[in-house]
């Protein structure tokens, strides 16, 4: 009867953490983004949850004051990481560009060479098996014409085996790109 009773208690305290589970945020200002300015957003997977996670990301924007459009000055680059899908190992793009012309989907593809080359080497520390993860989400804005850093961001949130990745992915995106241009440490939020 003690096991049952104590099997009841943790059963109570575990499941409003894993229903009411706390992200954070975190984001680097390495430049200024003017209010309103206009952003194209981009997203470097083309699969179709990933291109609707970047359109609920633009409206977002949109209601903040931001123009989006494909010819805007500035480029906002949304990546995933997906632990539980390797992605194919590829060279890490040239760090300044070189080789790359600056504004072309070659730049983002070496950004996201970069990128990808972070991640394996922190999914390989954290040795990922199991059907729970984190979300990880990141964003970069770059000058298109210089290719100048203006700020990069990144949400992580739990999610649950039995949970929909994408759903909870879209709406912890959304909450970053409410930060757009803000210097955050770990800041924590709760989705509701």
């Amino acid at each position: 009867m003690k096991l049952i009773a104590c099997m009841a208690f943790v059963w109570a305290i575990l499941l409003p953490a894993a229903a009411g589970a706390q992200g954070s945020l975190q984001s680097f200002r390495c430049g200024e983004i003017p209010p309103g300015s206009a952003l194209d957003v981009q997203t470097l997977q083309d699969t179709p949850e990933m291109l609707k996670l970047g359109d609920a990301v633009a409206e977002t924007l949109r209601r903040d004051g931001f123009g989006i459009s494909d010819d805007a000055p500035l480029r906002l680059i949304i990546d995933r990481a997906d632990p539980l899908v390797p992605r194919p190992d590829r060279p890490i793009g040239p760090p300044n560009g070189e080789g790359v012309e600056r504004g072309t989907r070659g730049d983002i593809e070496a950004l996201g060479d970069q990128l990808d080359t972070l991640r394996r080497q922190e999914s390989a520390k954290r040795n990922i098996s199991r059907g729970a993860d984190d979300i990880r989400i990141t964003m970069i804005v770059n000058e298109k014409a210089g290719g100048r850093c203006l700020w990069q961001g990144e949400v992580r949130h739990p999610r649950g085996a039995d949970e929909d990745y994408w759903k909870i992915a879209e709406r912890a995106a959304v909450r970053l790109a409410g930060s757009l241009g803000k210097q955050l440490d770990n800041a924590p939020f709760t989705l509701r």
